[in-house]
């Protein structure tokens, strides 16, 4: 970055830090996207410095408030949830974690419809019923009736269900560490936070303050 050279944006962990390329920033805040846009809606002592490009984009950060909120704010807050899903099935037994798999596959693909080749509930049908394995109470099954389907759409719906499948059956301990040390409420709060950060956007027309952070614009 010091030497001029293009960058999007540049992170330093140690210190909480990202610098986005004004470009960069643009593209995110027309998005709506939760980790940027909440800069528009802080109390003046949060800016560290503010530039007059900065302070053009807060006299008109309404420009950048949409109903997009609802899908990058919604789909941040759904991937959240789904990974407390998979933590808290950690703890239960092995047919009350299968459900919890086909609930999180069934909220993935809510819009599927929208986003592939359409098809009827009876086309696709996943549901939960006794497992022949011995080390399986239960486990999901899938009916499938499909004729000159896309190959590609039904490819990518089933990597978005198999992905779902292997974050579950990773090895659980760091899900373990994290409840055991308490640290879920972490990821509980910021899931709320997401939420009401929408709301606020959808419903109000402003983004959330966001407390104890320093804000170069």
């Amino acid at each position: 970055m010091l030497t001029g050279a293009d960058f999007e944006q540049v992170c330093h962990v140690e210190t909480d830090t990202t610098i986005y390329s004004f470009r960069k920033l643009i593209q995110l805040l027309s998005n709506c996207n939760p980790n940027t846009i909440e800069i528009l809606g802080l109390e003046p002592e949060q800016y560290f410095y503010i530039s007059p490009i900065g302070q053009e984009l807060l006299d008109h950060k309404s420009l950048f408030l949409s109903q997009k909120a609802i899908q990058s704010f919604g789909g941040y807050a759904n991937s959240q949830l789904r990974r407390l899903d998979n933590k808290s099935a950690r703890l239960t037994g092995q047919a009350q974690r299968e459900q919890h798999i086909l609930n999180s596959i069934q909220n993935a693909s809510y819009d599927f419809k929208e986003r592939y080749f359409s098809y009827t509930e009876d086309n696709i049908h996943l549901y939960l019923d006794s497992s022949p394995r011995d080390d399986m109470e239960a486990e999901i099954y899938m009916d499938l009736s499909l004729k000159h389907y896309p190959l590609r759409d039904y490819r990518s719906m089933w990597n978005e269900m198999n992905s779902i499948v292997r974050d579950y059956d990773k090895l659980g301990k760091r899900n373990k560490h994290a409840i055991e040390h308490a640290k879920l409420s972490k990821h509980m709060m910021h899931l709320v936070r997401l939420y009401l950060m929408a709301f606020d956007i959808l419903e109000k027309e402003k983004s959330t303050r966001t407390a104890n952070r320093i804000f170069h614009f």
